[in-house]
């Protein structure tokens, strides 16, 4: 399956600072295998500026580039296919919310959003 995104769609929103982990990449290609259907970046690697100004946490795995919010057509395909991964591979955190997915590298831990 081709990929609807690139590399550069995990860049910072404000600067254009790239430094995503291809590890995070590689677990979207999975994701997106899963779902069978393109995945949305919303947010990829935030630089701390644009990581305060969206009201990120201070030590947000974002800033590390190991973290992506990801969203697609169904919401909770998504939901159902980031959790299975979450359990079966242990990625780091998952975090749901209405309308998308967060998904990261960082320690295992889950939690539901607004």
């Amino acid at each position: 399956m081709k990929m609807p995104f690139s590399r550069d769609n995990f860049a910072c929103k404000c600067c254009g600072k790239n430094n995503i982990d291809d590890k995070v990449v590689e677990l979207c290609k999975q994701i997106e295998q899963s779902v069978g259907m393109p995945l949305t970046i919303n947010s990829g690697y935030r630089c701390g500026t644009h990581n305060r100004a969206v009201g990120g946490k201070p030590n947000s795995e974002h800033t590390k580039g190991k973290a992506v919010d990801i969203t697609c057509a169904s919401i909770s395909k998504l939901t159902k296919v980031c959790e299975t991964k979450w359990q079966e591979l242990a990625i780091g955190g998952f975090g749901k919310y209405s309308t998308f997915c967060h998904v990261d590298i960082g320690s295992h831990r889950k939690w539901a959003g607004a």
